[in-house]
């Protein structure tokens, strides 16, 4: 089990220890905690900045990502989004050490590089011109486009589906030689990978009917576990963010629940767009909330200990305030985008409320040994290991301590 968080598949013990475990709802939303080189973060906060859109928003500088206030940041893992413009170690170092000498706190925060995992873009350094007739990814196929190289994105032309599931593809994301895109981010420094397009097992199944539904799934998860466990060789404690496909779980949740708990296991954390404000345009779409996305990831992600970060496109002040009363209530991280291009900081969004945690009994924000040894302690004495309320230690309290074990914990 992925050692930075550890998690409870709701329910897993209900059989065993019967109802009486159910003291609070499941989720219960406890601080949001990733483990690092560096130690154990809180993080409240997020912002996602990919590029500078245009010259009044700047370029994207490391300089502005150290003096964010944000306690965790996603970016590109370059400047211009190529290996000419690359983080160095040391930029990558400052930006998550917030150096003042940039204008930052000094608070350590969690900086993850964006990573796209279901297209190719012809802007990236791995993009080779011959690949299509005019070099670009809107050109027709060649003798030398490869096999893993699918149809064009028409809302972003500049990039094309992949088949993900294609060794050859993936060895442009990681590989034994270190050479892949995924490889230069671990060793950049950053302290995770924030991968996109993880949905791409809905298009191949859907829209192009090359695999089953349940099948793409199967591939991506186990896509998504490779590149993990390769990070983690050098990084330890290398965290894994999809973005999207949350219903990627609900495939395999009844057909393969191996896979369902090692996806579950392996992720740190969720990213998810346009969940309360649905709609066609680039931002301040109406309001719109996706219910039964929401209901998957509180019960799915979060009653697994899995946090969730939304990210909305909004610039009206009334439609922030209602997505952040709306998704801090929901549990979730909340990052309100001022434009689709992810060009700017943005403001820092409140966080959700921390709950309290059935069996925290010394109140430290994780149910673990201290609190079974004081649970233990007073067993059928006192009241000293009292969950339940009902005056006395006994076997309801200990059921509700075993069932919510690690929970809240790094």
């Amino acid at each position: 089990m992925d050692s930075r968080r550890k998690q409870h598949r709701c329910g897993s013990l209900a059989a065993v220890l019967g109802a009486a475990v159910f003291m609070s709802p499941c989720p219960v939303h406890a601080e949001t905690l990733f483990r690092t080189a560096d130690g154990v973060i809180r993080v409240n906060n997020w912002t996602y900045r990919l590029q500078g859109d245009n010259a009044a928003d700047g370029e994207l500088q490391p300089e502005s990502i150290a003096a964010a206030p944000h306690d965790l940041a996603v970016i590109d893992f370059a400047r211009y989004g190529d290996l000419d413009s690359m983080f160095t170690p040391t930029e990558v170092e400052r930006m998550r050490d917030s150096d003042p000498a940039w204008g930052g706190s000094g608070e350590r925060k969690v900086v993850i590089a964006y990573i796209s995992i279901g297209e190719a873009s012809d802007f990236r350094h791995y993009w080779d011109p011959a690949w299509t007739s005019n070099g670009k990814a809107t050109g027709d196929d060649t003798p030398a486009t490869p096999d893993w190289l699918g149809p064009v994105n028409p809302d972003w032309p500049e990039s094309r589906k992949v088949r993900y599931w294609n060794p050859d593809w993936q060895a442009y994301i990681f590989s034994d030689t270190r050479t892949g895109w995924l490889d230069l981010i671990v060793d950049q420094g950053f302290d995770g990978a924030y991968l996109d397009i993880v949905d791409a097992y809905e298009y191949w199944w859907y829209e192009e009917g090359e695999r089953t539904e349940l099948q793409a799934a199967q591939e991506m998860i186990d896509f998504v576990v490779a590149l993990s466990a390769h990070a983690r060789q050098t990084n330890p404690n290398f965290l894994i963010f999809p973005q999207n496909a949350p219903g990627i779980l609900n495939v395999v949740k009844v057909l393969d629940p191996d896979r369902y708990d090692l996806y579950i296991q392996t992720i740190s954390a969720i990213g998810e767009e346009d969940t309360y404000y649905y709609g066609d345009n680039d931002r301040n779409n109406n309001y719109n909330p996706q219910q039964d996305v929401i209901t998957f990831l509180t019960d799915d992600f979060l009653g697994n200990g899995v946090p969730v970060f939304a990210v909305e496109y909004l610039s009206h002040e009334s439609k922030i305030q209602q997505f952040y009363d709306e998704a801090t209530t929901d549990g979730f991280h909340v990052f309100a985008a001022p434009k689709r291009a992810l060009s700017k900081i943005g403001p820092v969004g409140p966080a959700p409320p921390v709950m309290n945690i059935p069996g925290d009994l010394d109140g430290n924000g994780c149910a673990d040994d201290i609190d079974l040894a004081i649970l233990i302690a007073s067993y059928n004495l006192d009241a000293g290991g009292d969950i339940d309320g009902d005056g006395d230690t006994d076997l309801t309290d200990l059921a509700t301590l075993l069932f919510r074990y690690d929970s809240g914990c790094p």
